[in-house]
This record gives C-alpha cells, structure tokens and sequence, in this order.
C-alpha cells in the first residue's frame, strides 16, 4: 500500500483572523486537511495515533494548538492508557506556545532516521518566526520503544538549518505534510507544502520543499525547492495556483521509490479559472527529479470528465493499489464538481499505475459521483463528494481500498452532518459492489449526527489491532461534546474479513476517561490525523 500521508484542511487559504483569533468553520472552509497512514511510534507492531487540535488553547495561550497520541493497546485496538499530550510548552520540545500558532493543524508519519520507528512531523504553519507573522514552522518528534521523545526534537523552518527559502510574512510553511522515500535508500523524507509562497513577486503561486532522511534524522542538506516552471516542472508559476495545495505519496511506477502527487486546485486550465491540476514527480535515486513529470486534468488525454471553472481538481488526493498489480494508484477529489444540474457536487477520478512501470495513465481512468454507477447517496448540490479521500485495505484482500469523505451531506433532514462512503478494490479497478455508506447514529455507528457536524472531514487509516488489515479514522472536528461547541471527536472504525465494521468501533474526545486535555469551545479535536 502507498505510504500517503496527505492532509485535508478546511480553513481558506488565503484568508486570515487577526493574529490569534479563532476562526470558526465557515470561514476556514475550502482549505486543506490532513488525510493518511499511521505510524508505529514505539515499534510494538500495531499502528498508533496523532490527532491535531490545532485550535486548542494552551493555558491561557489561545489557538496555540497541540496533538494528542494514542498508542495501541494490542489486539483491543487503540487506548488512552500511556497517551501523550504534545504543546510547544511541553517539557524538552523546542519553541514557546504562542497566540494563533495552530501547533498540529497538519501531521505527517515517517521513519526519517530509519531506526524501526515511526517519526511524527507536526505543521505549525501559525508560527511567527521573529516579527515575521504567519511564517510557519515544523516540528519533528522522533519514535523510540517508549514512544515519541522530546529528545533530539527539530524545529525547522525557511532560511535555517540549511532548508531553502527565505521566511515571508503569511507563507505558512508546512500547510501541508507529506512522507514517503523519494530516493529509496530506506529512510523516509518529507514533502513540505507552502501553497501560499511567494516565487519571486508572483502572490501565493505557491512551492513545495523536500526534506530528506538520513541516519540523524531529516536533514536540509541537498533539500528540493520545487515550483511550476522549476527544473524543468511543468507549467509556470501563476498568482494564486497554491502549487502543493495537497500532497500524496506512492510508488506509481513501480521501481520501489516513492513517488510525489501535488495537488493544484486553483490552477487555471486556459479560461477557466481554478479548474485545477495535479502534477507528479517521479522518484530516483538522487531523490525526486521534474524530468517525465506528469500533469493530470479534466478532459485531456482521455481523462474523464470535463474542466470548469472552481471545480478544484485535486483538492484531495489518496494513494493506493486499488487493482493489486503492484503498482499504486491515484484518487483524486473534485469537490466543487458540478454534476448534471447539482452545483458542487463532487465528483472523484481515478488514475492507474501500469504494469509497464512509467507511472499514471489515463487508461481505464474512473470517473465516481453518488447516484450513479451503484454509488450510494442521492446526487445533492453542495454535497462535495470527495472533499477528503484515504486508501488502504480494510478486507486484507491485499488490495487498497478508497474512503471518501462527504461532509457536507445531509442526514435526512439533519444538514451537513456529513457520511463516509468506501469503495473496495478488485482485480479489476475499484467497485461499487458492496460498497459502504457510514454516518453517525446508524448501523452501529457511535455518536449522533448533528446538523454542522461534518462527519468525514478528516481521514487516515492505520492497523492498530494488528490484524493485517487496516481500520479507519474519522474526525468530525465540529462535534459538539455535550454542550460545548465544536469541541471535535474521532472515530475509529475497524477492519474485518468483509471490510470495516461496527462493534468494536471507537468514539475518542478530549472528555474522554484517560484522554489528556480538556474539551473547549472551538479546539477541534480531530481536525489533523497522522
């Protein structure tokens, strides 16, 4: 399966609260949040979890954010027992909780030191760096069999520790996270997106850094700057673009290096303003090179669908063998479809990697919408099927597997309560066949939906029971935990023989028995996963 660790956020970028305030949903909405793989961070096999609270306050330090780890408890699954609560006001992690930092907005899990544990990289895109406001940070937590360790913690940002860039005022470095080995030597790397970067005095054109791993950890030393129009990556650079908006990883062609899938929802296709691409460079062994690199729309090539204006193509992205044949595959969201005559809509496309080993072709692409081809749900307007997506395989048939995020669905008469739906891979592509349809409250589903919830707005999979098949989590970051408001949960759905079940399904917030933290107004529990 891809190592994806690509994040679905929800705040627009490019619209900033004053320094610090805390931004309610409607007005984040249209970001990126994080969706992906878990990692083992203590070494014992099973698969363990981070969730961003980004929006959490620290003491009296509003929105300064932090992330919560829950570590597997064995075959039962994830537990609070041992959980660990991370702030930059933690004892040994470098920084000072700050007014608005957003600390775990997005996570991304790799062994960049290649010692057997995971690493977690936390976005702080809210970080001032000096009087440079907004500039961003990231923070780099390493494994250990104890679990994640302050020890030997890294904060990096643009223009230190050999990292390329110059730090700008609203740049956000590390909006977006990333981890795969783009140059095979067994460590993992870091792909870093900065969808509002400057490129010379072209506004929010946007970059993406790559970090590599080495036996010490991530390391800027021969780092990657990649831009449109840079080392031979196609297009050019445009005002607006967000180039890295979204970010996935997997091994498209097949020759064992990861490979680096870049959303770039706002850009225009000739006329049409924010139809969106998506771009792809290939892994070698020197790393990632834009030689042969791919660029994927609506309407060319044989590529199903049609681009128009603000359909965002490529908002979300999933990585994931769907069909078995060795070689990983792309789903790719356009939320802001428009099908038929349902405005925003959704839509997802899929692209497969070949036998033949040059990466994605459009061959046998698939075009999926609710309503159609024996996908659940009524085809809605405003629904945005696709607004998140994660792959992995949750029957253990040993092919992937493709959640989708649908939170803005209604419920019946519930608004926006928000649905997962799943479509399980088969030798021949992914099916509708069985597909699953999940929501709060229903078929054993933990949690009631509610109107505002957005059930489905985060996603990432792991295997913490380890029993070879992944389990799903799902943040509803706009879950109100009794009465207080917005508050956040997630939900742990659990892999079986015939795909996910409920049961055993987890239901995890701050108020939770064990849980560190305090449920509050407005943290968004849920709202990062990795």
């Amino acid at each position: 399966m891809a190592r994806f660790r690509s994040l679905f956020r929800s705040r627009q970028i490019g619209r900033r609260g004053p320094k610090g305030r805390r931004l309610g949903f409607e007005a984040l909405e249209g970001r990126k949040l994080l969706t992906g793989v878990a990692g083992d961070f203590n070494g014992d096999g099973f698969d363990d979890l981070a969730i961003g609270v980004p929006f959490d306050d620290v003491g009296p330090v509003r929105d300064a954010g932090a992330v919560e780890i829950l570590y597997s408890g064995g075959v039962g699954g994830l537990s609070s027992t041992n959980d660990a609560y991370w702030h930059q006001d933690s004892p040994g992690i470098r920084g000072v909780a700050e007014r608005g930092d957003r600390f775990g907005e997005s996570l991304a899990a790799g062994d960049f030191n290649g010692d057997g544990f995971t690493d977690l990289a936390i976005g702080v895109p809210g970080q001032d760096n000096g009087a440079i406001v907004n500039a961003g940070t990231i923070h780099i937590l390493y494994g250990s069999a104890a679990g994640l360790a302050a020890a030997g913690n890294q904060i990096l940002r643009q223009g230190s520790a050999d990292v390329r860039g110059v730090a700008q005022a609203n740049d956000e470095f590390g909006t977006t996270l990333a981890a795969g080995d783009f140059n095979g030597d067994g460590r993992d790397d870091l792909a870093i997106g900065v969808p509002l970067e400057n490129v010379d005095s072209i506004a929010d054109a946007g970059v993406v850094q790559v970090l590599y791993g080495s036996a010490t950890g991530l390391t800027g030393v021969n780092d990657d700057y990649w831009f449109q129009g840079a080392g031979d990556v196609q297009e050019a650079a445009e005002a607006g673009d967000r180039f890295g908006f979204t970010l996935a990883t997997g091994d498209f062609d097949g020759n064992g290096r990861d490979d680096l899938a870049i959303g770039v929802p706002y850009e225009d296709v000739g006329a049409l303003a924010d139809a969106g691409v998506v771009q792809v460079l290939y892994g070698l062994s020197t790393g990632l090179s834009g030689g042969d690199d791919d660029l994927w729309r609506q309407g060319a090539a044989g590529i199903l669908g049609a681009a128009a204006a603000n359909d965002h193509f490529g908002f979300s992205l999933a990585a994931g063998d769907f069909d078995g044949n060795g070689r990983d595959d792309l789903a790719i969201g356009v939320p802001d479809e428009d099908v038929l005559s349902a405005a925003n809509a959704g839509a997802v496309q899929v692209l497969y990697g070949t036998l033949a080993g040059t990466g994605l072709a459009a061959a046998n692409n698939q075009y999926w919408r609710q309503g159609a081809a024996g996908v659940r749900g009524d085809l809605e307007a405003h629904d945005r099927f696709g607004l998140s997506l994660t792959a992995g395989d949750f029957d253990g048939d040993l092919r992937d597997d493709l959640a989708i995020g649908v939170p803005f669905e209604d419920v019946g008469t519930t608004v926006n309560a928000g649905v997962v739906q799943v479509l399980y891979g088969s030798a021949t592509r992914l099916t509708a066949a069985n597909d699953d349809y999940w929501q709060q409250g229903d078929a054993g589903v933990r949690g009631e939906g509610e109107a505002g919830d957005r059930f489905g707005t985060a996603l990432l999979v792991g295997d913490f029971d380890g029993d070879g098949r992944h389990d799903l989590t799902i943040g509803v970051p706009l879950e109100d935990v009794g009465s207080i408001i917005d508050a956040g949960a997630v939900q742990v759905l659990y892999g079986s023989s015939t795909g996910l079940a409920t049961g055993n399904d987890d239901y995890w917030d701050q108020n939770t028995t064990g849980v560190d933290g305090t449920a509050q107004s407005g943290d968004q529990f849920g709202f990062g996963l990795g």
